[in-house]
């Protein structure tokens, strides 16, 4: 081979390499998932001809879809499901790490606090032993027992109660149809759009779950708009007994009572020896993420919009 052909051979091997592993490169220290982000941005497809989200939200239709090989039914008009429509699932980032955290655990028991329309407990089904819903809220009920029922999750049991500090009849506020996942228990962060206002049943989970038969607690995921601080208090049995993961949505400010009012309040919340990470390099097409802190077990994650 001439030395212009070899010269040639070079080059276009290293525009292959580039091509190929350039974006593997960059995303060298992520953890699973890191590879398809940087290609996604790498690639940068012209959005002139992508339907955006704002369109999809504007349409208000009724759909069904394939979700992880389930059906889910929704409808555009509402938040949660017009990004499940649009990314092929709702919070993506979390799902990935609850796949890759409940894989690794002998025949888990997830907790959904919050479960909302089911898309966390449907997703878990798979790869959980148990899956205990929470939701209070009545009109989300129907949706998440049919997604349940017709999908044929018979690990998934509902429960139609919230989780707090004692066990009582709390005023709730309740959501818009844009977002059915913004009620609250909070007084504190009730919005214009939290129209009506319902009186609905919350226990503790220390109580509770020795009546409905938990009695192993692996992993929690909670997402209840403000009202982390009551429900931990609930939970703190629960946590020093089993030590499971805790995958929350968490509000800090030291203005309201009913939220934590620094780290160190919520530190206080969870036994000795818990480690404390935030997401990181969120996104939602991909599902990729990072998480920032040391990667030690037991491990409470903490998404921190």
């Amino acid at each position: 081979m001439s030395k212009r052909r070899q010269f040639a051979a070079v080059i276009a091997a290293f525009l292959l390499l580039v091509l190929f592993a350039g974006p593997y490169a960059l995303d060298w220290f992520r953890p699973a998932w890191g590879y398809r982000a940087a290609l996604v941005d790498w690639i940068k497809p012209d959005t002139r001809f992508q339907v955006a989200i704002e369109d999809v939200r504007a349409r208000k239709a009724d759909f069904v879809v394939d979700f992880y090989g389930l059906r889910y039914k929704g409808n555009t008009a509402n938040l949660i499901d017009a990004d499940l429509y649009y990314y092929g699932a709702y919070e993506k980032p979390e799902l990935c790490l609850l796949r890759e955290t409940l894989r690794s655990l002998p025949q888990p028991v997830l907790i959904d606090v919050g479960a909302n329309t089911g898309i966390y407990s449907m997703f878990a089904a798979r790869y959980a032993k148990e899956v205990h819903a929470f939701e209070p809220f009545p009109p989300i009920l129907p949706r998440l027992r049919a997604h349940i029922t017709e999908n044929n999750l018979t690990n998934v049991k509902v429960h139609a109660v919230g989780l707090g500090d004692a066990e009582a009849e709390l005023p709730f506020y309740s959501p818009p149809e844009a977002n059915l996942g913004t009620g609250s228990f909070v007084a504190e962060l009730k919005r214009e759009n939290r129209y009506e206002q319902l009186t609905l049943k919350v226990v503790t989970g220390d109580a509770y779950f020795p009546t409905a038969g938990i009695t192993r607690v692996d992993f929690i995921k909670m997402d209840i708009e403000g009202y982390e601080k009551a429900a931990l208090a609930g939970l703190r049995e629960t946590l020093r007994r089993h030590r499971p993961i805790v995958l929350m949505e968490l509000s800090i400010d030291p203005a309201f009572p009913h939220l934590f009012k620094s780290l160190a309040e919520l530190r206080s919340a969870f036994p000795e020896n818990y480690e404390f990470l935030s997401f990181g390099g969120r996104n939602v097409r991909t599902g990729s993420y990072w998480l920032q802190g040391p990667l030690q077990a037991p491990l409470v994650y903490l998404i921190r919009f």
